[in-house]
């Protein structure tokens, strides 16, 4: 897990999820059947994967949300920081459009969407 924690790129760690979900859900048959397989069991794992996806994502939507708008600060123009900002806002739209639009993205999308209005409006 550690590995999926410290991912940075939102494809790069939906994809890694995504890679333990797989085996664990093969592992899980086994369990199923009666065949010991780790410990924990895959069932548990798959609960605690299940619990910590969204907070990782989380971590990760406010991370890029936190740089964006560090950026869009220094921008010189206000078209350069609404630029800035509708990246990071697409990316976090991609990571809740992949885990079926987890609440905890919702926060860090409408922050953006609000700077993104504030800006446009002022201009």
């Amino acid at each position: 897990m550690a590995l999926v924690e410290k991912t940075k790129n939102p494809d790069t760690l939906m994809s890694r999820i995504d890679v333990i979900r797989d085996n664990l859900d093969i592992m899980l048959k086994y369990e199923q059947a009666g065949i010991s397989t780790i410990t924990p069991t895959p069932s548990i794992l798959k609960q605690a994967l299940e619990s910590e996806t969204g907070k990782m994502l989380e971590r990760l939507a406010e991370e890029l949300a936190r740089n964006a708008l560090a950026k869009a600060a220094l921008s010189t123009s206000d078209r350069s920081a609404v630029s800035t900002v509708q990246k990071a806002l697409d990316k976090i739209q991609g990571m809740a459009d992949k885990s079926n639009s987890l609440p905890e993205l919702d926060k860090v999308l409408t922050q953006l969407a609000r700077f993104i209005e504030k800006k446009t409006a002022a201009a």
